[in-house]
Order: C-alpha cells, then structure tokens, then sequence
C-alpha cells in the first residue's frame, strides 16, 4: 500500500489506534471499555478494530467477547 493511500484510509483514525494497541496488549477489553478509553461511541470501536485488523495486527476476541492483541 503506498503512503498517498495509507493517509487517505488511515490518517483520520492514526492518533487512536496508537493508542488502541498499548491498551489491548495489556489485558482483554469488552468493546465498553474500549470506547470509554477512547471517548468515543461502541459502534466505532468496531471500526477501529477493523482497521487494526486490516494493518496486519492480529485482534482476538475471547469467550467473554473482550479483545486482545
């Protein structure tokens, strides 16, 4: 994927999922806490993860439906 088009899809959401990673390698989350962490709504921790998931980075959910990396 080339810079032009990473910015273009990514750019608007980079600051949060820099954040997002740390908190999901410490322990799992429920998608409410996510969105606290975030101040944002539940419907765009869902968005989030998508996108972490489409740079490669490998976002679990467990039985509890809390995410992990």
């Amino acid at each position: 994927m080339n810079q032009d088009k990473f910015e273009k899809l990514y750019g608007p959401k980079k600051e949060k999922v820099a954040l997002l990673i740390p908190f999901l390698m410490e322990r799992p989350r429920p998608a409410d806490s996510i969105a606290r962490f975030l101040n944002r709504h539940k419907v765009s921790v869902w968005s989030y993860l998508r996108t972490l998931r489409d740079l490669g980075v490998d976002v679990k959910k467990d039985e509890h439906k809390k995410y992990y990396i």
